[in-house]
């Protein structure tokens, strides 16, 4: 294992309403070699989505993931494994995925029949959320966990090396959005989205190869970067509750009413019924105390 020099990324907290220049600066210096990084991914395509990866289940302090998860991923038919052709196929195996877990999960308990609800809900959103123009690809490589802990700097703010970097393939589309510093809860001047979103629109691309070399396509896909970014995060659970709402307004201009929502679901798949509760043959959501 290689020892990479630097420190962890300072968000550059600002004092006062008028930031030092020289802290703007460092930010923005920041900003453009993050640029850079994304547009240099973009030079590594491949001819599909990623495949699925499952490896021997650890107990939950070792994990993301609980053990009914993986078991759900291993239950999967090869078609829902990849590699994936399509933006299409991906998001059909994912929502598979968690249609299975959050049938079977035998820690579901109480309102399994709303989870089941969001996650049918959440699939019925991929065809808003996908750019047609790139449903087919091109993939590229990608690191999905930009935090400030993960990328490490020098005193002079030059980058020295990016942790925990997954590799994973994605459509270009996924690698066309803010990088999780910017979803981090962190006040700064590092993290400032529309500091970084001026240098990411504007920046010149040195690679010639980069599928993201035009400036007018990162200015498309960016438009609708928050949506896409909070649909996969709803993919990858236990966050759909949370994102939602926000795509509910972003999407289709409306606030997310879930009885409504939930009971939609209900009605147009009948093997939904299953999730009866077995004592009144009522949804949770339809009980009096629920909230």
């Amino acid at each position: 294992m290689e020892r990479v020099p630097g420190h962890q990324l300072p968000p550059l907290e600002q004092k006062g309403f008028n930031p030092d220049p020289k802290d703007l600066a460092s930010a923005r210096k920041v900003h453009q070699q993050l640029t850079d990084i994304i547009l240099q991914l973009g030079t590594l395509r491949e001819d599909s989505n990623g495949s699925f990866f499952v490896g021997p289940y650890v107990d939950s302090s070792g994990t993301a993931y609980p053990k009914q998860r993986a078991a759900a991923y291993k239950a999967l038919s090869a078609r829902y494994k990849g590699p994936f052709p399509s933006v299409s196929d991906w998001y059909d195996a994912m929502a598979e995925l968690n249609r299975k877990f959050s049938l079977e999960d035998p820690e579901e308990e109480g309102d399994r029949d709303v989870t089941v609800a969001e996650y049918e809900l959440l699939a019925e959103l991929s065809d808003k959320i996908i750019v047609d123009e790139f449903k087919s690809g091109p993939f590229v490589i990608n690191h999905n966990d930009l935090t400030v802990q993960n990328i490490l700097v020098d005193e002079e703010f030059n980058i020295t090396g990016i942790l925990d970097f997954p590799g994973t393939i994605v459509p270009l589309a996924s690698l066309c959005i803010f990088p999780w510093l910017f979803s981090d809860n962190l006040t700064g001047l590092v993290t400032d989205r529309d500091a970084y979103l001026d240098v990411f629109l504007n920046r010149e691309c040195r690679w010639p190869s980069s599928a993201l070399q035009s400036r007018e396509l990162r200015e498309k896909l960016m438009r609708c970067a928050q949506s896409r970014q909070n649909f996969e995060l709803g993919l990858m659970g236990p966050y759909t509750s949370l994102v939602l709402p926000r795509l509910f307004r972003e999407i289709y201009n409306r606030p997310f009413c879930p009885d409504i929502e939930y009971q939609r679901i209900a009605d147009s798949r009948k093997w939904f019924k299953k999730l009866l509760s077995p004592g009144d043959m009522v949804y949770s959501w339809q009980r009096p105390n629920h909230s």
